[in-house]
């Protein structure tokens, strides 16, 4: 079977190296909730001027809802205007850390996530926490990288905009807060719909 070499606009290549899952190479804007969207539509239209300043988004709300497909969204915007990109979730970062992982022969994951144009953070709140804080200490730091030197950072999370302070430190909020525009993406779980055929 003959693969398609674009998706959107975009290299496969380049869908490759950003780490993006496949399963979301064809996400299109219809996935985007009607409540959410004019917020997202504003981001997609003006993708390289919020990247270039280092404006990322939080998206935040249940399971289903979309988050990672608009961080995808994004992400294709900036990859086809030859940005750079890295997918990952916080729990595999904080390993590709523990586990001195390469991305490149001589970079490192972490030192990717440090200098991509556009950061995606999947799933932050599920990484290990245990009792020694390190991989708090870990993303907060690689989170006031990226905000020094103005890289935009994507995070999608379950965890209420609230209930931020009861599971990260006072300082890595203020980071979040300070570079990153938090949306909640709420409505009906998009993996109940395909389920049901809706």
């Amino acid at each position: 079977m003959m693969r398609e070499n674009r998706k959107d606009g975009v290299e496969v290549s380049q869908l490759l190296r950003s780490l993006v899952p496949n399963g979301y190479w064809d996400v299109g804007i219809e996935r985007v909730h009607g409540s959410v969207r004019p917020q997202i539509e504003n981001y997609l239209a003006n993708t390289i001027s919020y990247v270039t300043r280092g404006t990322g988004l939080l998206l935040y709300g249940m399971n289903g809802n979309g988050k990672t497909s608009i961080a995808v969204l994004i992400a294709k915007e900036v990859l086809r205007y030859s940005g750079a990109v890295l997918f990952t979730t916080s729990a595999g970062l904080c390993q590709a850390q523990l586990k001195d992982l390469m991305f490149d022969s001589g970079v490192s994951m972490v030192h990717r996530a440090e200098i991509v144009d556009l950061l995606i953070l999947d799933d932050l709140g599920k990484e290990y926490r245990g009792d020694s804080g390190w991989s708090l200490k870990f993303l907060e730091n690689l989170l006031r990288v990226r905000s020094s030197y103005n890289k935009a950072t994507i995070i999608t999370t379950n965890i209420p905009l609230a209930d931020f302070v009861k599971v990260y430190s006072i300082s890595m909020v203020s980071v979040i807060t300070a570079s990153l525009v938090s949306i909640n993406v709420e409505g009906c779980s998009l993996r109940r719909a395909v389920e049901l055929d809706l």
